[in-house]
């Protein structure tokens, strides 16, 4: 298996891409049998792993050093190649979906890989490509934003994460004064997150009504894949967690109190 150091990385040919992928696809359902299929979907996998990969490392080495100049333009390209490369492969997921040999398909590739196909082609249609780079654009400023944290605490500068430590500190203080810290670097930047965060629901909201949803939050769930829950289903275990485990952990934490003999606890 390679290590992550291992792969190479390189922007992809987008025509090249396009034409192997759009080759497969179009010719997908005029094959005649199962045998023939299988074979084309691993062609397909294959070239759609290639993107997918790139697209991975692209972003993973922007969130690592988001002032990298080269960082930031690999991940700018793939975010805005993203809704071409969705829309292939929402072809490809309408052309499994179509197949007149789905039944030997399912028993090749289990039948779950057809919910995710199912609740993918629920998930876009070309006219929220432009909406889609709205929303990539958004997330990287608040990815820039909150990686450009230079917080001052205890004579030294820190980012977040480097700040999470203290906030486990054996010392009471120390833990209260960095948490202290740290929300006063979302509280400096309120502004800004605000910004981002409403316009973010704007756009998110125009993408869910142009796909037919009431809103963004069955969107959401299916952008993430959930085939097997949603969330009525989310809302009832949080109803449950009031219910069954609050009581519980409230107790725990009088217990701890009493423990340490303290007056209140934070």
């Amino acid at each position: 298996m390679l290590k992550y150091s291992d792969y190479d990385y390189k922007r992809i040919d987008v025509e090249k891409f396009k034409s192997d992928a759009n080759d497969v696809i179009d010719n997908f359902n005029s094959l005649q049998s199962a045998s023939d299929q299988i074979s084309h979907i691993k062609k397909l996998e294959k070239i759609m792993g290639e993107w997918a990969t790139y697209n991975a490392i692209a972003s993973l080495e922007y969130s690592r050093d988001t002032f990298s100049k080269k960082n930031k333009e690999e991940n700018e390209f793939y975010d805005n190649i993203g809704p071409e490369m969705q829309e292939i492969s929402t072809k490809y997921a309408t052309a499994m979906l179509e197949s007149p040999f789905r039944q030997e398909l399912e028993k090749e590739f289990g039948d779950h890989i057809f919910n995710l196909k199912e609740l993918e082609r629920k998930t876009f249609k070309p006219e929220i490509k432009d909406m889609l780079r709205e929303e990539s654009d958004l997330c990287n400023r608040y990815t820039e934003l909150i990686a450009s944290a230079k917080i001052d605490f205890q004579g030294e500068t820190y980012n977040l994460t480097g700040l999470g430590p203290f906030h486990s500190d054996s010392d009471r203080n120390t833990r209260k004064e960095s948490y202290k810290a740290r929300f006063d670097f979302f509280k400096q930047n309120g502004e800004e997150l605000d910004s981002i965060y409403d316009s973010l629901v704007k756009v998110r909201t125009k993408i869910a009504k142009t796909l037919g949803y009431e809103n963004y939050v069955e969107l959401g769930y299916n952008k993430l894949g959930r085939t097997d829950y949603n969330h009525k289903d989310v809302a009832n275990f949080r109803k449950q967690i009031v219910e069954y485990v609050v009581p519980i952990v409230s107790k725990l934490h009088n217990q701890r109190k009493s423990i340490l003999d303290l007056d209140h606890l934070y």
